[in-house]
């Protein structure tokens, strides 16, 4: 199995909030991350898109648990923007969203698998995790 993986909202989401909904591969690899046995790369784009979500269900309360449980499990990094990652966005095909570009570009400068059920990241040449 491989080592490195980035998580996409969804799946961040569910680890959150409801690791039943996890795929079976997915919840393994959530869980080794918070053992620190491998890495799992969280885009400050996925970030983003996660906070109006858990606010909604959880508070302002849900923002400061988003950073408690990345910051415990010793196999999570946060990483920003940079040059070369609005360079890849601006390569990708628009036929994804501008978060899924972020997402993928992420994804290639990392040489990280996606921890999603999203399958448009296969069809540009991503290793996909879920089930």
């Amino acid at each position: 199995m491989r080592n490195r993986f980035l998580a996409d909202t969804p799946a961040l989401l569910a680890f959150l909030t409801d690791p039943g909904a996890l795929g079976g591969r997915a919840a393994d690899v959530f869980e080794r991350a918070q053992k620190g046995e491998l890495s799992v790369i969280v885009p400050a784009m996925v970030v983003a898109e996660l906070i109006p979500l858990v606010e909604e269900r959880k508070g302002s309360a849900g923002i400061i648990e988003i950073a408690r449980r990345i910051a415990r499990g010793g196999g999570f990094t946060a990483v920003g923007f940079d040059g070369d990652t609005l360079e890849r966005i601006g390569a990708l095909p628009r036929t994804l969203g501008l978060h899924d570009r972020a997402v993928a570009a992420t994804a290639l400068i990392f040489g990280a698998a996606v921890l999603t059920d999203d399958t448009r990241y296969r069809d540009i040449g991503l290793e996909t995790v879920w089930d």
